[in-house]
C-alpha cells in the first residue's frame, strides 16, 4: 500500500499535502508515530489519540494492532485525511 497522510489545519486535511507512507497498514501507522510526541506510545494508543485529535474518537478500534491499524487507515482515507496512491 502507499498512502498520502495529508497535512491539517484548522479546517481540516489540505489536498495533497502530507508524507506518503509505503507498506502494510501497521507499517504505515509505525511511521506516522516516528516523532518526539508519539514514540513512546504503542500503536494502538497512537491510532486513538490521532482518531480523537480528528473529531473521530466515536470509532471502536481492535485491540490487535494489526486490525486495529486496517480500520484506522480506512477512516482516515473515508475522512479525507489520508489518499491512496498507489
Amino acid at each position: 500500500m502507499v498512502i498520502r497522510v495529508h497535512e491539517a489545519d484548522s479546517n481540516g486535511p489540505i489536498a495533497g499535502s502530507g508524507e506518503v507512507f509505503r507498506g502494510g497498514a501497521l507499517d504505515v501507522v509505525q511511521g506516522m508515530k516516528l516523532n518526539p510526541f508519539n514514540a513512546s506510545l504503542g500503536p494502538v494508543e497512537y491510532m486513538r489519540k490521532t482518531l480523537k485529535a480528528i473529531g473521530q474518537d466515536a470509532v471502536v478500534l481492535p485491540e490487535d494492532a494489526n486490525a486495529a491499524s486496517a480500520v484506522f487507515i480506512g477512516v482516515l482515507i473515508k475522512s479525507g485525511y489520508a489518499t491512496l496512491v498507489d
